[in-house]
């Protein structure tokens, strides 16, 4: 094709086989009323799309992964299981379970899915092994179960059953990015509009009048005298020197104008809402007060957080905790570090917790990661309390 045609996008690429066609389609970009085409790998393009997935990815692979026995009393951590070193610490022998976690969750908010392949000896998983989402595709075989088609960069294409990965798929197989693309086109033209403003330096808010007909050769050296002294950035508000019957005429379009600023704004919303972000976290603050601020950090863990951490723990039961154990061992993260709040919330729950007896001494220091101490261990009974007696007889005394 043609120069314009490689400049809309729209050259031929080879498809040898299947899952190239495949690639092809799920990278397909998706054009939106702005004008921009969005897919996964423009859409990192939009500020506001990238540090939502930045940050979400972040927070979700600090929060402690670990296995819990509830066939135990107190639901007691079950370091002694197969699998707590592989969910809780090592993953793999090349990869913290912060880089583990963050490279799916990074994949799951891109591309709505995140895969790794379990590396199995002796009937025990023994590693898990991340695999890019950009490299698989899901079909389904004739009973309705999926199957995982792996393209590597190099080397031959692998499928694989349910059963030999661990999966994890956002709602419906759909993407975040995919939900809020019309918002992330949006931004990345406002980037793209902002960026061409300030290349050029001079406003685009008006034009050069002459009272005389110019030649080719007049108008291309007024053109490149122009572009020279006065185009950048670091020409910006240079006064203008014109001669030869030449006038400058202001046109009435300007960035303030068109509220590029106003509208960046409502689009960062836009875009932080669809990811569950509040939009403080990616940079909007025009809305943005002390006490608010605080209360939207404790309900984006209550709100966005938490679910996101049920989905990737059942997906641990499903895929890595053998059924016969599914009943009593299940995964868990450790969130109550990030809803303890600010320091006087915290101690007003310990006191009343303590005081009325459902919460130990011990264990709201271990709450707040300090080592238990002697005598602490025993719940206290207010004064003004008992258990009462029931079985509702009288003692006999009047």
């Amino acid at each position: 094709m043609g120069r314009i045609a490689r400049f809309l996008g729209l050259e031929q690429k080879a498809i040898d086989n299947s899952h190239a066609l495949a690639t092809l389609i799920r990278e397909s970009a998706h054009e939106i009323a702005a004008g921009i085409n969005v897919s996964p790998s423009t859409a990192l393009d939009s500020p506001t799309a990238s540090n939502a997935i930045s940050y979400l990815s972040r927070m979700l692979s600090h929060i402690p992964l670990v296995l819990i026995d509830k066939s135990s009393e107190g639901r007691e951590r079950a370091t002694y299981h197969p699998l707590y070193k592989l969910v809780h610490q090592k993953p793999n022998a090349w990869q913290t379970p912060i880089e583990f976690r963050s490279d799916l969750w990074r994949d799951y908010f891109v591309y709505g899915h995140a895969y790794a392949l379990k590396n199995v000896v002796n009937g025990e998983i023994r590693e898990l092994t991340y695999l890019p989402a950009s490299q698989v595709t899901i079909r389904k075989n004739m009973v309705g179960e999926p199957l995982f088609d792996w393209q590597p960069e190099q080397g031959a294409a692998q499928t694989f059953t349910w059963r030999e990965l661990f999966h994890l798929s956002a709602e419906q197989g759909i993407a975040p990015i995919t939900r809020v693309r019309q918002s992330i086109g949006q931004e990345i033209a406002l980037e793209r509009f902002s960026g061409a403003f300030f290349k050029n330096g001079i406003r685009p808010s008006g034009y050069l009048k002459s009272e005389n007909n110019l030649t080719d050769e007049q108008f291309e050296a007024l053109k490149k005298n122009i572009t020279d002294q006065y185009g950048g950035a670091g020409n910006a508000a240079k006064p203008m020197v014109l001669e030869g019957g030449l006038s400058w005429q202001t046109l009435s379009m300007s960035a303030e104008d068109a509220q590029v600023l106003e509208s960046r704004a409502h689009v960062r919303t836009q875009i932080a809402a669809g990811f569950g972000v509040p939009v403080h976290k990616l940079g909007g603050m025009e809305n943005a007060t002390f006490s608010n601020i605080e209360h939207q950090a404790l309900e984006v863990v209550i709100d966005t957080i938490v679910p996101l951490c049920s989905r990737w723990e059942q997906a641990v039961t499903r895929d890595l905790i053998p059924a016969t154990e599914q009943d009593s061992i299940v995964a868990e993260h450790i969130v109550q570090g990030l809803m303890r709040g600010d320091n006087k919330s915290r101690a007003d729950f310990y006191q009343r917790g303590t005081q009325a007896g459902w919460l130990t001494r011990n264990e709201a220091r271990k709450l707040e990661n300090l080592p238990p101490l002697d005598g602490l261990d025993e719940p206290l009974t207010p004064l003004n309390m008992t258990t009462g007696n029931p079985s509702g007889d009288d003692d006999g005394s009047s």
